[in-house]
């Protein structure tokens, strides 16, 4: 069985709490993605500020044994990591983790977005998002503005 980093939202986080002790990748719905991806990353998730179990110890990277803990302020680069491996087509899982780590974001702002997937007319499959909606009035209204064909709400 390969080895996996598995990553997950804590929906009520709490500062004071270690979290090494407490693993369960059904309760934060995690996504698994394999070593050898985590491994091409390395080198720019070394500079990205995160925490080892708990928000007491400040770190780099990801934790390779235990829990990391990814601050929101760490999101938009994680994001900016995962979005720019070039075998992300290739790997299912790349999709469901860009997803979580949006919703993390999202979540953090209590903002609003539409994302697209559509073909565009040489056949290429495209991805497009709108954030910063106040309401979902306004993602709904963009979306309509979308053709149909080929273009679906994810």
């Amino acid at each position: 069985m390969p080895c996996n980093a598995e990553f997950g939202i804590i929906n009520c986080f709490d500062k004071s709490k270690d979290y090494g002790g407490e693993y369960d990748p059904t309760k934060y719905s995690c996504v698994a993605i394999d070593d050898d991806v985590i491994n091409d990353w390395w080198e720019r998730l070394t500079t990205m500020k995160t925490y080892f179990h708990c928000y007491n110890c400040p770190e780099t990277a990801l934790a390779r044994w235990g829990i990391t803990l990814i601050p929101p302020e760490s999101l938009d680069l994680f994001y900016d990591i995962v979005a720019n491996d070039t075998k992300k087509d290739f790997i299912n899982q790349i999709p469901r983790l860009l997803e979580l780590i949006t919703k993390a974001k999202d979540e953090k702002t209590g903002l609003w977005y539409c994302k697209f997937v559509f073909t565009d007319w040489s056949g290429n499959k495209k991805q497009k998002k709108k954030n910063g909606f106040q309401a979902t009035k306004r993602g709904k209204s963009l979306r309509d503005r979308i053709p149909q064909q080929g273009a679906c709400l994810v």
